[in-house]
């Protein structure tokens, strides 16, 4: 049973858990919520977007930091993002433009567009 279950650990393949809420209209007292929610599955650096209503993608890539002393995927992952306006001039990176999380730990980060839009992304990642 253990050799079965040996290849499966060792090319085991990457998900994101991705929550993305985009709130507009507060300085009016009317907030409109647009969220998303998914799980993607990433390859080696691979690359997904993710639409946001009708004017935001999320770019998202995602791979396993390398680990030469370790068998198996590392337990920290390298994500790299940006935020981009539909017509795909580039608005804003998050804080960094890649950042690292462990696995099954939820990153948080929040993105202002103005005083009246604010886009929330949460991140999990965990092998499937």
């Amino acid at each position: 049973m253990i050799l079965l279950l040996f290849p499966q650990i060792l090319w085991a393949n990457l998900s994101l858990n991705i929550e993305i809420i985009h709130r507009k209209g507060m300085e009016k007292g009317l907030i409109l919520v647009n969220e998303v929610h998914t799980v993607e599955s990433f390859s080696q650096a691979q690359e997904k977007e993710i639409l946001l209503g009708k004017e935001w993608i999320v770019s998202l890539k995602a791979s396993f930091t390398d680990k030469k002393d370790q068998t198996g995927p590392s337990e920290s992952v390298l994500i790299e993002g940006a935020l981009f306006k539909k017509n795909k001039n580039q608005y804003q990176l998050f804080k960094e433009k890649t950042f690292y999380v462990e696995l099954g730990k939820k990153v948080k980060y929040k993105v202002s567009h103005s005083s009246d839009q604010i886009i929330e992304l949460s991140i999990t990642p965990n092998i499937r």
